[in-house]
């Protein structure tokens, strides 16, 4: 079962990973943006806070576990459902 989940993990992780990095580049190019205009630095700070607060919740939910405990939950009811006989 684990052969069919991990293929599942890696895209879901190098996705993250992939909107991570696009995230950061977005960000720069409002940073390089802003310092070009001399009023529109709001929104960079709006954006900043955004991606540092979703940065923030990620590393908690890795850091509590709760990414663990999840998939472990997930991947249980799927060895329940695809176990079982269908009769």
């Amino acid at each position: 079962m684990m052969n069919v989940l991990f293929p599942l993990v890696v895209r879901t992780h190098l996705s993250m990973q992939i909107g991570v990095e696009r995230s950061a580049l977005f960000v720069r190019d409002r940073i390089e943006r802003s310092r070009k205009a001399d009023d529109r630095g709001a929104d960079l700070f709006e954006w900043a806070g955004m991606l540092i607060l979703v940065a923030a919740i990620i590393s908690a939910l890795y850091g509590l576990k709760i990414v663990d405990k999840v998939k472990d939950n997930v991947d249980g009811a799927l060895k329940d459902i695809f176990d079982k006989d269908p009769k």
